[in-house]
Parts: C-alpha cells; sequence; structure tokens
C-alpha cells in the first residue's frame, strides 16, 4: 500500500518536541504519525501493516470508532513544541 496521496509526515526531535498522544496500536509514541478524522493517533507503519494491508475493511483501531479508513481520513501528526 502507497500512501502517495497523503502529505509527508512530520517528524518529531524528542528532545525538543512533545507530542500528546500514543499510537493506539503499539502503544509507543507516533513515528512519522498520522491521524484518524476520529482523533486516533497511529505510526505510519502501524497504519500500513496493520489497518491497510491486512484487512479489506480497514476499520479504525480506536475502540470507539471502528469506522472504514480511507486515506483522505489521515493527516499528519502535528508536532507541538515543549516549553
Amino acid at each position: 500500500m502507497d500512501f502517495a496521496g497523503l502529505p509527508p509526515p512530520i517528524k518529531h526531535d524528542e528532545l525538543s518536541e512533545t507530542i500528546f498522544s500514543t499510537c493506539v496500536l503499539c502503544g509507543q509514541l507516533p513515528v512519522d504519525g498520522y491521524q484518524h478524522e476520529c482523533g486516533a493517533v497511529c505510526c505510519f507503519q502501524c497504519w500500513k501493516q496493520k489497518v491497510f494491508e491486512v484487512s479489506e475493511e480497514r476499520k479504525c483501531p480506536y475502540p470507539h470508532c471502528g469506522t472504514r479508513v480511507k486515506r483522505k481520513h489521515l493527516k499528519p501528526l502535528r508536532v507541538t513544541k515543549a516549553l
């Protein structure tokens, strides 16, 4: 699965920036994270490997959502600078 239609993810430097969410699938700080319109945040690789490549249903992994995920529903994760 190619994410060519998405804008490039925002990279973060753990020493200078803080992310206030964890990946819904792996539980870690999102690496090249994308956020679904429901608010679910996942690493790029988690979206790709566990949602888009595994199931034709492509259900959102967020427990209270479960809607079908399309690439246009994913936005690059916004990175907030630490104060």
